[in-house]
């Protein structure tokens, strides 16, 4: 008899990975923090028919009050975007918009979607004002660290593809010892930024997507994501690298700083605009904020404008909530 073990499970569902799901596998254990398949029904679908019924939850709160995770503060740093910026966003938002009402759409159509929508977040994950705000977070950081007679060890840096040199030449400019860990790192090098970051060689590491998934680095005190897709498995997993239990440092609490991007200043942004960059960020703010233990306080850093623009009853709205409203409405251009 065969038992199949999917860890990571959600990958198993995309079209070429299915392969690996092998009917004659008697017994079948999929595992995994985020199963669903964002924007991916048949994917999903796929897992489901496989798999059957999920038999088995232990959610976060769950791991954190078993003490198996650490409990963490999540501070949303409050993103503006420039004039251009704007512009540049709204012009794309029209183009997705206008091809998300043909009734018909060929597969022209849905590249062009993809296409659009890459940019657009792209252009979100390189807003001007995010490096010279992170730099102005990290110095205080470091300061009241070392004012407190402790190190500033174990940051990890999450950035926009196409953003990480100019992360880690602003970090190093400022005094913070930083390596990348991206795609073009060799594993042996990999392993070496590994011993480094634990050991408190280096202060921090610079990744993009390389740290989301596999990759144990216990000792995360801090993560600072500049830089985050809409699919709640990128965010779910990144959360996870950084509260994982860590002996050897004596760490006790960990630390989210997440920039969002928002219509903060009410007067710079339409409506729609300003709705259309809420729904993004509102559903990892939610996730995020949901066991910060400074819940409250946070929520009302954002209340008022999310109040403003009529968003308020999607403050505490979880992404796959959110997910079944827009795939109801098929208004897929909000991602």
């Amino acid at each position: 008899m065969v038992l199949l073990i999917g860890d990571e499970v959600h990958g198993l569902g995309a079209e070429k990975q299915s392969i690996s799901l092998f009917p004659s596998a008697v017994y079948r254990i999929g595992l995994s923090a985020t199963p669903k398949r964002w924007y991916d029904e048949q994917g999903t679908e796929r897992l489901n028919e496989y798999f059957k019924k999920t038999v088995m939850e232990y959610d976060l709160e769950d791991a954190i009050n078993d003490k198996a995770l650490t409990p963490y503060e999540y501070e949303p740093i409050l993103i503006e975007l420039n004039e251009t910026e704007i512009l540049n966003f709204e012009e794309l938002s029209k183009k997705i918009s206008a091809l998300m009402c043909k009734k018909h759409k060929t597969k022209e159509d849905k590249e062009a979607i993809e296409r659009y929508c890459i940019r657009r977040s792209r252009l979100l994950g390189k807003a001007e004002s995010k490096i010279p705000e992170l730099i102005k977070l990290v110095k205080g950081h470091k300061e009241a660290t070392e004012n407190n007679g402790e190190k500033y060890l174990h940051n990890l840096f999450y950035c926009a593809p196409g953003e990480h040199k100019q992360v880690l030449d602003a970090l190093s400019n400022a005094g913070i010892k930083v390596h990348e860990f991206v795609a073009h790192v060799k594993p042996e090098v990999r392993k070496q930024v590994l011993d480094s970051f634990a050991k408190g060689e280096i202060e921090g590491i610079v990744a993009i997507k390389c740290l989301d998934e596999g990759v144990d680095v216990p000792a995360t005190k801090r993560a600072y994501i500049l830089a985050s897709s809409t699919n709640p498995r990128e965010f779910v997993q990144r959360r996870g690298r950084v509260l994982r239990q860590s002996k050897k440092t004596g760490k006790v609490k960990a630390y989210i700083y997440d920039f969002l991007i928002g219509p903060w200043s009410i007067n710079n942004y339409s409506n729609q605009t300003a709705q259309a960059l809420l729904r993004r960020e509102l559903p990892r703010f939610s996730e995020f904020n949901s066991l910060n233990s400074n819940k409250y306080e946070i929520q009302e850093k954002i209340k008022y404008i999310c109040s403003y623009f009529n968003l308020l009853n999607e403050i505490d709205m979880k992404p796959w909530d959110v997910y079944d409203t827009i795939m109801k409405n098929n208004a897929l251009d909000v991602i």
